[in-house]
This record gives structure tokens, C-alpha cells and sequence, in this order.
């Protein structure tokens, strides 16, 4: 009598189904391969003569991690910026690959492709927020739509500066860790945390800031970015009022997060002077101030949608007067958008969020952009 069984023909083998760590991880793959794609030639850039040269090629001071490199890199100042975290991973590339260019870059390349990958679960988290609905969905739209969103990101020609600029390891670097502190901010004020679990995520998304603060300084916009979640879609702030005893709380989580962007932000005005890059309000009125910051907000906005005729620097007008038609129009569109959100902020709570947060991300830009301008 034969030991061999005959199969099971009622058993039938059931399809191969990808498990659930791999359906979470394969748009975020595709990310990385499609960011990878468009920015591949980038690896074949060398350095430029206009910032790079005094950064990376003459510059001996970043060459190591000895202590006298490390006590320059957090007490310089060098060409008006703190950055001493950007200079931490330049001197690491450095010892690996010497002046080779393509190790610069492809450093720039490998963080801007982690910056896709955690702004695609932050658009996750957003989306969800937004619509708790979207999770119940059978065959839910919500991960193409985080993922479409973090490809536009990733691969939008206004991310060409900040990848493939050796100089520019700043934005990436600064970026990565401005949107891992808001991740692990929401973490910290959903899913039920609370108690020790909520400040332990808190004091992980500070962590985060002050790295994304050592690395550029623009990232001190980041507690009004939170405020502004807080409102909406977190419904943190405004329904129970701003200062009822429930939303004391929201308020003292954000001191620790002000106080670095305070300290931050008077380090970077002094860094700013020192290498005479801001001319005075005598020098520069306040009219043209905000003139040419109204300007700012339809500008990237335009070179958002119609991403042509790009430059690393856009010549305009020493003194901006408001009464010029550019800035002229500049304003009228800016005010009239703001007005229509605001007057529409219940039905179209997400685009008012967004138009807020666009404006306060952009404002390290204007500060940039004065300085090219009293620069020339």
C-alpha cells in the first residue's frame, strides 16, 4: 500500500497576493525610481563658479571632522548663512569622494528621493485628516492620490536648483527634516496618543525641527505651518476658541518649537549683516518691501503652474514701486485670492490652509530674494 497521498483536489492554491507592508511601500518605491529618472543626469554635473567654487572647491575648512572642522562649521557664518548641519554632510562627502563631484550629487539626489518618500505618507496623512471617510473606501483612491501628489513634488522643474546645485544640499536637507517633524507632529496629536506617548512624539518632531533648522534657517516658518494645521484639518484651534482651557495646550506645545525659530531667525539676520547682504529701511523702504513681496506670492505661483523660462536668479528692479503694473497686478491677484478664500474658508477649508502655507514657506524666499536684489 502506497504512503503517497493523492492531492487535495478540493484545495485549491490560492493567487499570489502581495502582503500589506508591500502594497504600503510600492508607490513610494515607484517614487523613488521615477525621482531617480529625472534627475539621474544631474550625476554628471560638475560644480559651479558661482557658489560652489567658494563653498565646496576653495574652501579648506569643511575638509574633515576634526575638531577644528567641526568648531568652524557650527561658529561660521561663511557667505551669510548658518548651516552647520549642511557642512556636516559635505564633509562627509568629502572624505569619500574627495572633490568628485558626483558624490555631492548623488547625495542631493538620494535625500531629495527620501523627501518624496515622507512627503508621499505626510500627503497620506493629510488626505486622510481631511475625509476620515477615504479610509473606509473599498479599492480607495487615497494612496494614488498621495502619490501623485509627492510626484509632482519630486519631479517639478522648480526642484532642478535644490537637486542639482551642489551649494543647494541645504533645501533638500532642510526639507527632509521640516517634513519628518510635521509627520511626527501629527503622529503626536492623532491616533489617540496621549500622555507620555503625546510629548514623546512632540519632543521627536522638535528633535527634527532643530536639525531642518541646522541645516537652513528657513525652516523657523515651521510653528506657524503647525498653527495653521491645527486649525485645519487637525481641528485643534477655532471650534472650542483660541484660548479656552482645551486649546492651551496646542499653545504651549509650540513654545519650545518658537523659541528655536526665534534664536534661529536672530542668527540668521545677524549672518545676513555681517556679510552685508540687507540694505537698510532707508536704503529700502517699506512700500518696496512689500511690493516685491506681493509680487513673490503670483510669481512662484505662475512659475508653478507654467514652469518655463527658469533662472537660479530673476532680475527685478532695484526699488519696487507698487504703482508699476507688475507688482500693481501682483497685489490685486494676491488680495483678491485671499479674499475669496477667506469668504469661502467653510466650504473650502483645504485651499485656504494651502494659501496660507504657501505664503508663510514663501517667505524665507523674499528674504532671499532682498538679498540678491541689494546684492546687485
Amino acid at each position: 500500500m502506497s504512503n503517497i497521498r493523492a492531492p487535495n483536489k478540493s484545495r485549491r492554491q490560492a493567487p499570489f497576493e502581495p502582503s500589506a507592508r508591500f502594497r504600503q511601500w510600492r508607490i513610494p518605491i515607484l517614487l523613488v525610481v521615477l525621482t531617480v529618472i529625472a534627475f539621474y543626469p544631474a550625476l554628471q554635473n560638475g560644480f559651479v563658479n558661482w557658489d560652489d567654487d567658494r563653498n565646496i572647491v576653495e574652501n579648506p575648512f569643511y575638509r574633515g571632522l576634526h575638531w577644528t572642522n567641526i568648531q568652524w562649521m557650527f561658529t561660521t557664518f561663511h557667505m551669510g548663512h548658518y548651516q552647520p548641519l549642511t557642512w556636516l554632510t559635505l564633509s562627509i562627502d568629502y572624505l569619500f569622494w574627495g572633490l568628485n563631484p558626483v558624490g555631492y550629487h548623488l547625495t542631493n539626489l538620494l535625500l531629495h528621493c527620501l523627501n518624496a518618500v515622507v512627503l508621499y505618507f505626510l500627503a497620506f496623512r493629510l488626505f486622510l485628516l481631511a475625509d476620515p471617510g477615504l479610509a473606509s473606501h473599498e479599492h480607495s483612491l487615497l494612496p494614488l492620490a498621495a502619490g501623485f501628489s509627492a510626484l509632482l513634488f519630486s519631479v517639478h522643474p522648480l526642484r532642478v536648483e535644490s537637486v542639482a546645485w551642489a551649494t543647494e544640499r541645504r533645501d533638500v536637507l532642510s526639507g527632509l527634516f521640516f517634513l519628518l517633524s510635521i509627520l511626527c507632529y501629527l503622529k503626536a496629536v492623532t491616533n489617540g496618543e496621549s500622555g507620555s506617548r503625546h510629548w514623546r512624539w512632540i519632543l521627536i518632531s522638535l528633535a527634527a525641527y532643530v536639525l531642518s533648522l541646522l541645516a537652513k534657517a528657513s525652516a523657523m516658518t515651521l510653528p506657524v505651518v503647525l498653527l495653521v494645521l491645527d486649525v485645519y484639518p487637525l481641528r485643534r484651534l477655532g471650534p472650542k476658541g483660541w484660548l479656552s482651557p482645551e486649546t492651551r495646550k496646542v499653545w504651549r506645545e509650540k513654545l519650545l518649537f518658537v523659541a528655536f525659530a526665534v534664536c534661529t531667525g536672530v542668527t540668521a539676520l545677524f549672518a545676513q549683516y555681517t556679510a552685508g547682504a540687507y540694505r537698510l529701511l532707508e536704503q529700502h523702504g517699506i512700500a518696496s518691501r512689500f511690493s516685491q513681496a506681493l509680487y513673490a506670492l503670483t510669481f512662484y505661483l505662475w512659475k508653478t503652474v507654467l514652469p518655463f523660462n527658469l533662472s537660479p536668479l530673476y532680475e527685478i528692479p532695484l526699488n519696487p514701486q507698487f504703482w508699476r503694473w507688475s507688482f500693481f497686478l501682483s497685489g490685486f491677484v494676491v488680495i483678491g485670492i485671499t479674499v475669496v478664500l477667506f469668504s469661502k474658508r467653510r466650504r473650502w477649508p483645504a485651499v485656504l490652509a494651502s494659501w496660507i502655507v504657501y505664503g508663510v514657506l514663501l517667505a524665507h524666499r523674499y528674504r532671499e530674494s532682498l538679498r540678491v536684489v541689494h546684492s546687485s
